[in-house]
């Protein structure tokens, strides 16, 4: 078994995202800050990253794009061919350079087995991100030859498992050797996040078997013949890990053999987990806690004495079947001045509060009639190398707040304007929805502009925070929405805070985006968090958990200095309100009526005002466009039917309006617009039809929409709702043809 210690809100608008139970709360109480004579640079001389992805169109159309790992990548100056640089890219086939002065670069590759390559046009870098798509070939001729294939468990699940909370990252390789004696070829080649892999340089004369492994489990050995491996790119049969993940059946708090869900602070809480495994292994059982210690880490239960500040705390465990299998859960308790009565300690609770990447390929997913299918890339790490860890959360905090004045939620609300005990302000811009497309919080938002700078909140409520594993705690009820109007803390969950404004001591008139998590609930002495977990699939770290909707790039790995240019580079953003998105308060009226889906006179009248302050905090440009386009001729009604002029429409079925406001705007806007940081030779905020004729004709878009790594729509509810709309989204994109576009194809479910 390889697991490894990981070191290499708002969120998705899904919009403002606020932050679902459970979350690691912390005690940063270690003094660390950005060097005191470090300042931020005018944004002209910051410089930027170089960041992308590399994949593989195997020779002679033979097979899909495949994302490609550990393949080296340098920059050199364009102009003294000096190296600056190298990378490698990841189990997703990602990349990502430091951050590099402006100027011109070649972006290079030399690997063995694959051709050498270099970047044309060379990458101007100046003050934003520059992302390229690398195009590797490999070398096939009448002496090389190519094998490729994927692997699965045997739940058909990817081979591959990462859990950043946890420090684990299990990964499986595809073991070549040469069977004719001869000792032609050997190789172990490391498979990407799907599974997928591609062996270069293959002697034709080789007679090879393919195997996989994870950890300890392996597969058969599926056998390649000199002949075949003159003809092309050779496909293997898809090979099966004999290794089933553990499910995990259920979690439960107790206190003296009874479940509860709430409990007075210091009470001592026994945790239970529940977990099986379809192969016998023995089980093996780690337990971490949000907020304070836990003993008994090591098996299915632990003592857990709950911490003393109100509101929902959470512990996690981790279930492994140290063979590569895992499976991860959570369970939650409300701490409140009063324990829970004798009658109110029913089974409501253990509903199954668990997430296996076993069960989610095999079973019912988040939202009622959900089907959730196997997905290599979790939800909400597109930003996330496997590298990041508590630390780089640590760092980020200290490097937006040097001097540490925003540790509390209280302390966050005199920062920025709003009454430290109440979180009220004279001219803050309120409201309370939910937001449908999103994680099915109610959303109590709260947004403050101060001058240039904008201060914002927002805290989340839930009917059931302990919903079962069909909601993953986005239950999306419309009765959420009424709790955010009433925003009595007692229901509160976490509070997320984001600030545009100049980090405290450094230039005065240079403004950035940062973001703050609070928990537990809305409480002046709620703690800063590192790491939240939006939707039942694991805590992820900030600031990388924010960026995936927010728009922006942080590359710092761990161990790494936070510099100021990593704070001023970000260019992440505000989000825009959408309210074709909502759901919206109306207490004492059914979850089904219809008036909760349309917004009022009122409502639409303050959701502008807040636009309005989105569009004055500088937000990339694709958010001005939507906001602009919503409210063209001095609108104060948000107009749904918006579409960029950059789709056109040309009156048939099959138009780029149509891919717009049929697929884009519902399943692809709702993060990618704020991905406006970019260089525009790969710009991917779908601004633009041509952007995504690019996307498509580089072969990007079909592996992450419809391959087997499935990492499209990039968050739970917008996913689920892309492959189970009516019509079907996927079938539109798949059958979709243009001037320049060629249908998709297979799309499959």
């Amino acid at each position: 078994m390889s697991r490894g210690t990981l070191k290499s809100a708002f969120q998705c608008q899904l919009v403002w995202v606020g932050l679902v139970l459970p979350l690691l709360v912390v005690n940063l109480s270690a003094q660390r800050s950005v060097p005191g004579d470090a300042k931020l640079p005018p944004s002209g001389d910051l410089g930027a990253r170089v960041h992308g992805v590399v994949l593989t169109q195997l020779p002679d159309g033979s097979g899909p794009a495949i994302f490609v790992p550990e393949f080296q990548l340098y920059l050199e100056d364009a102009n003294t061919k000096k190296k600056v640089a190298a990378t490698v890219s990841d189990a997703r086939g990602r990349y990502m350079f430091p951050l590099q002065p402006p100027g011109t670069y070649n972006l290079r590759w030399n690997n063995a087995g694959w051709l050498e390559g270099r970047m044309a046009p060379p990458l101007n870098i100046q003050s934003k991100g520059v992302y390229a798509v690398v195009a590797a070939t490999p070398v096939r001729n009448n002496k090389i030859g190519v094998v490729w294939g994927r692997a699965t468990m045997a739940n058909g699940s990817p081979p591959f498992y990462f859990d950043e909370y946890f420090g684990v990252l299990e990964r499986s390789f595809a073991h070549v050797t040469d069977t004719s004696g001869r000792n032609l070829f050997s190789a172990v080649v490391p498979m990407n996040a799907a599974g997928e892999y591609v062996v270069v340089n293959i002697p034709v004369e080789a007679e090879v078997d393919v195997q996989a492994k994870m950890g300890k489990a392996i597969s058969d050995e599926a056998q390649v013949r000199g002949q075949s491996l003159r003809t092309g790119a050779v496909r293997v049969p898809t090979l099966t890990i004999n290794n089933t993940p553990p499910v995990l059946v259920s979690t439960v708090a107790k206190v003296r053999g009874k479940a509860i869900e709430r409990a007075t602070g210091a009470t001592e809480v026994e945790c239970v987990a529940l977990a099986a495994d379809p192969d016998g292994d023995a089980l093996e059982y780690r337990w971490k806690t949000s907020s304070s210690e836990i003993v008994g880490k090591a098996s299915n239960s632990a003592s857990w004495t709950l911490p003393t500040i109100p509101g929902w705390h959470t512990a996690y465990v981790l279930v492994s079947d140290r063979k590569g299998g895992y499976a991860t859960g959570q369970l939650s308790v409300l701490v409140a001045e009063e324990a829970a009565k004798p009658e109110e300690l029913s089974m409501r609770h253990p509903k199954v509060v668990a997430t296996t990447h076993a069960s989610l390929a095999a079973g019912p997913g988040p939202l009622p009639g959900c089907l959730v299918f196997p997905n290599a890339q979790p939800f909400l790490s597109i930003k996330q190398f496997t590298d990041v860890n508590e630390h780089d959360a640590d760092n980020y905090y200290d490097a937006v707040d040097p001097n540490r004045a925003r540790r509390t939620l209280g302390q966050w609300w005199r920062q920025n304007g709003f009454n430290a005990t109440t979180g009220l302000a004279a001219t803050e811009v309120r409201a309370a929805y939910l937001n449908n497309n999103d994680l099915g919080f109610g959303r109590e938002m709260h947004l403050l502009k101060k001058g240039d700078n904008v201060a914002g909140y927002v805290t989340n409520y839930s009917t059931d925070p302990n919903a079962d594993v069909l909601h993953k705690k986005a239950n999306q009820d419309p009765l959420n929405a009424d709790l955010a109007l009433q925003a009595d803390p007692r229901n509160a969950i976490a509070t997320v805070c984001m600030e545009y404004s100049p980090v405290d001591g450094q230039a005065p008139n240079v403004r950035v985006v940062k973001f703050f998590v609070f928990a537990p609930g809305k409480s002046p002495n709620s703690r800063i968090a590192r790491a939240a977990d939006l939707d039942g699939n694991g805590l992820k770290f900030v600031p990388y958990l924010c960026l995936n909707c927010h728009g922006g790039i942080y590359g710092r790995h761990a161990g790494e200095t936070v510099a100021p240019n990593d704070i001023l580079g970000m260019f992440a953003s505000f989000r825009e309100f959408d309210l074709e998105t909502y759901r919206f308060a109306r207490p004492g009226k059914p979850r089904d009526d219809p008036s909760r889906g349309q917004p009022t006179a009122g409502e639409q009248a303050i959701f502008k005002q807040l636009n309005d302050i989105v569009f004055a905090s500088n937000p990339e440009s694709g958010i001005k466009d939507v906001i602009a386009g919503w409210y063209s001729g001095g609108s104060s009604i948000q107009n749904y039917g918006y579409t960029p002029p950059h789709w056109p429409d040309s009156g048939t079925p099959d138009t780029p309006k149509s891919l717009y406001q049929d697929v884009v705007k519902k399943s692809c806007r709702t993060c990618h617009v704020a991905f406006g940081a970019e260089d525009h030779q790969f710009a991917h905020d779908w601004t633009d039809f041509e952007q995504f004729k690019k996307w498509r004709a580089l072969g990007v878009l079909q592996p992450y929409v419809c391959g087997p790594a499935k990492a499209m729509p990039h968050a739970q509810v917008t996913y689920c709702r892309f492959w189970n709309s009516d019509p079907l989204q996927p079938d539109f994109l798949k059958s979709f043809q243009t001037t320049g576009w060629a249908p998709i194809g297979n799309c499959p479910p």
